[in-house]
């Protein structure tokens, strides 16, 4: 095993190179997706490191399983020739279902005694306690369905565990392996933290609302209603400090629990911060924040539209790292890498309350997940979507040294990372979380296999039971081109970002969970008549999949986007207001339920409501927690839909009174 420090420039590994060696060509580090079991770690192809052995608990050796052959990229950039590479294992291999829930990250801990590991599985349903020391492995059932998410660690030997549908926080007592209460909170906790200092337990759910627990009782003792999408909540220099999911927008709260400041990563090349996958606080009032960066240059819909990332950043997703500083930062002195127009890194100026400095993370495809030490010298970021491949490479870790003791990140940081090489471990399974131990060493979780990985490759099995989707795994597919299905549409549902296309316009992603076969045609235009049409014009020609799956292995995917539940209503809405504004709609002098009927509210119909052409009836199931909204995201909240952007025909609604549009909104928001 070799160590290479990010920053230094003594060793550029093949994957990077590979990265660098045309403006259309992507890296995809990925595991054949029949992977049932742990393969031989691999190292890049530049590194001649033979493959360690891998051990399952103590003693069980595993062998290394045969790759497939290498499929070459596309290189057709206006039509796609008939594919002739051999099947990799994913699409060679029969459907397998099993339940797997969408990827959250955030679901390992390492218990500040360095003597247990917790890994949360959404999959099965478990919280695994697992001793590093013995390797012995203690499991915690949990209700069916409660979509296990983040984990923090709470007082006198607790932990706690955000139930994600389940509603609630999880406390388990990590020395007697018991759940000892389960706390309703809100409809969709997300993000958790937890303040010594104080004893209070910090819940950031996704409808906005922050809740404040006493780390003892579980008992409510504050409750916040912030802007929908919230993702995690930390505590930095005294002052919480919560992100947003699609947006990447950080907000920081005052004493009052006001919003003083906000801000997203900066902007990088062509492209605009999205989905915050995971943020991790750091020392010195500084956080570490995974996040994507998406095109906003116009794209075609032609054969390679969507294709590759490169070391310039010329992919229409990009993964990225932010170092994020509050108040007083030297982060400004860290100079912009222009160089020929190819920067990797872009710092943006104190504002007052936030520097952020944001560089790419070159070889990676999300989603992300993202650890830093103790003392906050090492970084290590899992890129799970790289374990799913039609090339049968590897997955990958990426871990990087981190000098913070000036206060500000070494000058590199800014510096374009195609030009430099870091340290890349190759995985085994399906590697969605990372954490890492006392001694600052990383360990893994996989979820399928569900294993630990402790850094020297040593492997520790947490259960047998099998959870590989076929479905699944096509969603989080590497199309060859360092992108898939869940790049754009995250955790099932979409990224809110606005796409510009030069032939259609603006195109905002449209969601794929909840009923998604009952909402054809596809698209805003509704010019795909099934999932298959859809499939054959987004993964085969604009991610210029180079294989052909079979019809089995793309309904397997339908089906697993079909099975996903609509998104949890807001918290705290009024029942009366509520009624009020399902009357509102129901009314047919208004006429929204002309349009929007059946169980996802949608006619699967095009009409022409005056916001500048005819486009299929949105569903409105999970519609309050969609925003930016319409086709061109021209309505930035609900309230904005009864505008300028809902268009001159769309329903009967320039009569109604404020009261009125308050209660439509509020009904909106309970579907």
């Amino acid at each position: 095993m070799r160590v290479v420090h990010w920053f230094s420039s003594v060793l550029v590994l093949s994957l990077l190179a590979a990265a660098c060696d045309d403006a259309s060509s992507g890296v995809d580090l990925g595991l054949p997706a029949d992977a049932a079991r742990p393969a031989a770690a691999v190292a890049p192809s530049a590194i001649a490191t033979p493959p360690p052995t891998i051990l399952v608990g103590p003693a069980e050796t595993m062998p290394t399983p045969a790759m497939p052959a290498e499929t070459p990229s596309p290189t057709s950039a206006s039509t796609p020739s008939t594919p002739t590479a051999p099947l990799p294992s994913l699409f060679a291999d029969p459907v397998r279902t099993a339940a797997a829930a969408p990827l959250a990250g955030g679901t390992l801990l390492v218990t500040a005694d360095g003597k247990t590991a917790v890994a949360a599985d959404p999959d099965r349903d478990r919280v695994f306690l697992v001793d590093l020391a013995t390797h012995a492995v203690r499991s915690v059932a949990t209700e069916p369905g409660d979509e296990l998410g983040r984990v923090a660690e709470g007082p006198n030997g607790s932990v706690f565990v955000a139930a994600r549908r389940g509603g609630a926080v999880l406390a388990i007592d990590v020395t007697l392996g018991t759940l000892t209460r389960r706390i309703p909170v809100c409809n969709a906790p997300r993000g958790l933290s937890y303040d010594v200092a104080q004893n209070r337990l910090y819940v950031a759910c996704r409808s906005g609302r922050l809740v404040t627990l006493d780390g003892t009782s579980g008992s409510v003792l504050s409750t916040l209603e912030l802007d929908p999408d919230l993702r995690d909540v930390f505590l930095v220099d005294g002052s919480l400090v919560v992100t947003r999911f699609r947006s990447a927008e950080l907000l920081r709260l005052d004493a009052s629990g006001a919003v003083s400041a906000r801000q997203s990563p900066p902007s990088m090349g062509s492209g605009l911060a999205s989905v915050a996958f995971r943020g991790v606080p750091l020392p010195n009032g500084m956080l570490m924040l995974a996040h994507q960066i998406e095109s906003s240059a116009p794209l075609g819909t032609g054969f390679g539209a969507y294709y590759g990332g490169s070391c310039a950043g010329g992919g229409v997703v990009q993964q990225a790292l932010s170092l994020v500083s509050f108040g007083d930062s030297e982060l400004s002195r860290v100079s912009t890498n222009t160089g020929t127009g190819t920067s990797a890194a872009v710092v943006s100026a104190p504002n007052g309350a936030f520097s952020i400095a944001s560089r790419f993370v070159v070889g990676a495809l999300g989603p992300l997940d993202l650890a830093v030490s103790r003392d906050a010298s090492r970084i290590a970021l899992v890129a799970s979507g790289n374990a799913w491949s039609v090339r049968g490479d590897l997955p990958t870790l990426f871990v990087s040294s981190l000098d913070l003791s000036q206060g500000a990140p070494p000058a590199e940081f800014a510096e374009n990372n195609c030009a430099g090489s870091q340290y890349s471990h190759h995985l085994p399974g399906e590697p969605v979380a990372v954490a890492f131990d006392a001694a600052g060493k990383y360990v893994v979780l996989s979820r399928e296999p569900a294993l630990l990985e402790l850094e020297g490759d040593t492997f520790i099995s947490l259960s047998d039971e099998s959870h590989f989707d076929t479905g699944f795994a096509m969603y989080h597919l590497n199309a060859s081109g360092g992108i898939s299905c869940a790049s754009c549409h995250p955790e099932g549902g979409e990224d809110g970002h606005v796409w510009s296309f030069s032939n259609v316009g603006l195109r905002r992603s449209q969601a794929l969970e909840a009923h998604v076969a009952e909402r054809t045609p596809f698209h805003w235009s509704g010019d795909l008549p099934s999932f298959h049409d859809l499939f054959t014009e987004v993964m085969m020609k604009r991610m210029s999949l180079p294989v052909t799956p079979p019809d089995t292995h793309v309904q397997a995917l339908a089906d697993w986007l079909d099975g996903i539940p609509a998104l949890a209503p807001a918290d705290g809405l009024d029942p009366a207001l509520v009624a009020r504004g399902q009357a509102v709609f129901s009314d047919a002098v208004v006429g929204c339920a002309s349009c929007h009927s059946g169980p996802s509210y949608a006619d699967n119909l095009k009409h022409d409501v005056g916001t500048g052409g005819s486009f299929v009836t949105p569903a409105l199931t999970g519609v309050g927690l969609r925003a930016p909204l319409m086709h061109d995201g021209c309505a930035s909240s609900l309230r904005a839909r009864f505008g300028v952007c809902g268009g001159t025909a769309h329903g009967n609604v320039t009569n109604l009174s404020d009261a009125d549009i308050d209660a439509l909104v509020a009904f909106m928001r309970s579907l």
